[in-house]
């Protein structure tokens, strides 16, 4: 491993929420992971339109206000960095 792969891990902490993303041509999934990657929501399926991206920046906020730890530390995703992620 390199600094800056362990740098990048150093980062995720306790009040992480990790989106992971399978990525295909019409319909995509994703999975909220904590920082040890236990999951706290099994895969759910995206589709590929603006309804279905409001979807997932939805279920986005839902789980970070369900999974987010601390009420001393509030932590916000835009919509412009979930669009950023899936285009």
């Amino acid at each position: 491993m390199n600094c800056t792969q362990n740098y990048k891990i150093d980062q995720v902490t306790e009040q992480t929420l990790v989106v992971g993303i399978d990525i295909a041509k019409r319909t995509h999934y994703a999975c909220f992971v904590d920082d040890r990657g236990r999951v706290l929501r099994k895969s759910f399926p995206i589709f590929q339109s603006k309804e279905g991206f409001q979807q997932l920046y939805e279920a986005i906020q839902e789980a970070m206000q369900a999974f987010v730890f601390s009420a001393k530390k509030k932590y916000r995703v835009s919509q412009r960095k979930v669009q950023r992620i899936t285009t």
